[in-house]
């Protein structure tokens, strides 16, 4: 019984139609394992940060500009009692206030060290580019 069944299972398996992979070239491998290569895709990010930072403003050449504001919300259940025996009570009492300001930061001059910051990111940039050979 068990042999009819094993047969039978066989014969239907190989009637059916069976697709096989399709045939992968060595370019299309290569080109494949290339463009899914992280190690190439972080050094490709990594060249794309170099360029970025070569900048006057990175090297510390440019003020520095900060703002901020901060907003306070409070509801407050207040009960007071005064030294003549009174009582006030507040129930949900609202108090808003706002903070805001700027600040302005700039090195005018800091022995070269900027320039030389500037000169570093170039050479940075420089070594992070491939090889054209």
């Amino acid at each position: 019984m068990k042999i009819r069944f094993i047969y039978i299972t066989i014969v239907l398996f190989g009637l059916t139609k069976i697709q096989a992979q399709e045939i992968l070239t060595l370019e299309e491998a290569v080109k494949i394992a290339l463009e899914n290569n992280y190690e190439i895709r972080i050094s490709k990010n990594d060249l794309t940060i170099d360029k970025t930072n070569v900048s006057v403003g990175y090297a510390g050449m440019l003020p520095k500009v900060a703002a901020n504001v901060v907003d306070n919300n409070n509801i407050q259940n207040t009960t007071q009692t005064r030294s003549d025996g009174t009582t006030t009570t507040l129930d949900n009492a609202k108090n808003n206030s706002i903070t805001y300001g700027v600040g302005l930061d700039w090195t005018v001059f800091d022995g070269f060290r900027m320039f030389a910051r500037y000169d570093q990111l170039k050479a940075l940039q420089k070594l992070g580019k491939p090889n054209s050979n």
